[in-house]
């Protein structure tokens, strides 16, 4: 895990050996998968727990989380697929589960980075309601 970290930094510094340290393995692409998929579940069973307080009839609450959670599983599929894609049309096949894990764990860059400043704001600035 630690070597990924470096691996992601490696690649926001430019350097594009670093994709080559990637693991090019099923595994890989499911584990960097993995977090995405926890995170959608969690945010779709939260947004459909705040729905049934909000609504008085709760019985589309489980066909909508239902339908939210593969929404955005599929949104999230759509990225490996067009490297896949990408990857045929340019031959390049043998590679494209590397691209797809090091896209994957790249991706978390903005979501950590944003949190840590909003951290650090409310940190200095307080607010009061």
């Amino acid at each position: 895990m630690e070597n990924t970290f470096r691996w992601i930094l490696m690649l926001a510094l430019g350097k594009s050996e670093a994709i080559n340290k990637f693991p090019n393995t099923s595994n890989a692409v499911l584990r960097a998968m993995l977090w995405w998929v926890a995170s959608i579940f969690i945010i779709s069973l939260v947004t459909c727990f705040i729905l049934s307080f909000s609504l008085s009839n709760n019985t589309g609450i489980v066909k909508f989380f239902i339908a939210v959670f593969l929404y955005k599983f599929c949104c999230l599929l759509l990225a490996a697929v067009f490297i896949h894609l990408c990857a045929i049309l340019l031959n390049k096949e043998d590679n494209w589960k590397k691209t797809v894990t090091a896209f994957y764990w790249c991706d978390w860059v903005p979501s950590v980075a944003y949190v840590a400043i909003f951290m650090i704001v409310g940190l200095f600035f307080e607010v009061k309601i």
